[in-house]
């Protein structure tokens, strides 16, 4: 299950600022910048977001510095491409001068975002992401509000995990890493299963700060891992093998009884019953969801057990000729589902082929 957490990662650059942007809130200052990029004024822009800088960098609000540096520096790409490497550099020495742990850690997790986009070696944007993972205590202390407006929480992250920066950028590390996966071509056989020993002991990590304290949380992680593992990862084609697919399904459903006292856990049989939908076994997806249904009779994921039933029971009939030529026996392929019969009627229209 994915995190819906919002990371701005924007870009930009600072020049001097007014003293009067003192006395602004952060809110009017960053409207008077969505203006002036609604009206196309890149020069305005960078001095707005330079006012902005200058006034977090004396509230050493860190937050709002490294966004409004990263929306001017977007403004002054579009006055002109000779900048375009100069981002990198420039979060490379910030990174290595910051002094705040969590500025720090955001900083390395930018730069190693910015060089897997740019498609750089694996190695490097691996060792910026172990970086920005160093300090897990204190990543640990902070919640992602507090580090508005560079990250925004979702309602998903606050209402089931902690919602600290260190889940943020451990989910992060994680996307990187599945996006350096599938992106190299010429990644070798061992350099892969290197990075899915990676993405598997993010996802440990992440739920052993969980285990004890709260289930719910531990639960997700390990479906969405398990999921990634026998669904994602490879691509779907590991579903097509059928006792890959058992396995995957047995998995979900030993998941799904070890967590069945908490009620999130009927989305494991929706998953399932999909799983079953897809390969055409309606049955399987009738008896689970079934299921389910008795196991979780109430709640949100009543009318989505409902919805399973209505879409399996729903009457279908699919008809498929190879081709029609006079005079010729032709195979009628005929697929049908929830119906007891059918009729086919034929009938000849005597036009030419130019009518």
């Amino acid at each position: 299950m994915k995190r819906w957490y919002l990371f701005i990662v924007l870009t930009s650059l600072l020049v001097g600022s007014p003293d009067l942007s003192f006395a602004q809130s952060y809110d009017d200052l960053w409207k008077q910048v969505e203006d002036y990029q609604k009206k196309d004024l890149p020069k305005s822009v960078m001095q707005a977001t330079a006012d902005i800088y200058k006034k977090a960098q004396a509230e050493r609000n860190l937050p709002q510095m490294i966004k409004a540096y990263l929306v001017g520096y977007d403004s002054k790409l579009a006055l002109s491409d000779d900048y375009k490497d100069s981002l990198l550099h420039d979060l490379q020495i910030w990174a290595n001068e910051e002094t705040n742990a969590v500025g720090k850690a955001v900083l390395n997790n930018m730069i190693a975002s910015s060089l897997q986009k740019n498609g750089n070696e694996v190695d490097s944007v691996l060792s910026y992401c172990q970086k920005s993972l160093l300090d897990k205590e204190a990543l640990r202390k902070v919640r992602v509000s507090e580090f508005y407006p560079m990250a925004v929480s979702g309602e998903v992250s606050k209402r089931y995990f902690d919602d600290t920066m260190y889940d943020l950028l451990v989910r992060r590390t994680i996307d990187m890493v599945k996006h350096l996966v599938s992106s190299h071509d010429k990644i070798s056989g061992d350099d892969e299963q290197k990075l899915y020993s990676i993405i598997d002991s993010l996802y440990d990590d992440l739920i052993a700060c969980y285990e004890g304290r709260n289930r719910t949380a531990v639960l997700l992680l390990k479906e969405e891992k398990l999921i990634y593992n026998g669904e994602q990862k490879n691509g779907r084609i590991r579903l097509f093998d059928e006792q890959k697919r058992k396995e995957y399904i047995d998995g979900l459903y030993a998941l799904a009884h070890e967590f069945s006292d908490i009620d999130i856990s009927a989305n494991i049989y929706v998953k399932i019953a999909n799983i079953y939908n897809y390969f055409s076994e309606k049955v399987e997806a009738m008896q689970i969801i079934k299921e389910g249904m008795e196991k979780y009779p109430r709640g949100e994921w009543k009318k989505e057990f409902q919805n399973q039933i209505n879409a399996i029971e729903r009457p279908r009939l699919n008809v498929n000729l190879d081709f029609l030529y006079p005079n010729y026996e032709i195979d009628l392929k005929v697929d049908y589902i929830n119906l007891e019969g059918f009729t086919i009627d034929w009938y000849r229209l005597d036009l030419s082929p130019m009518d």
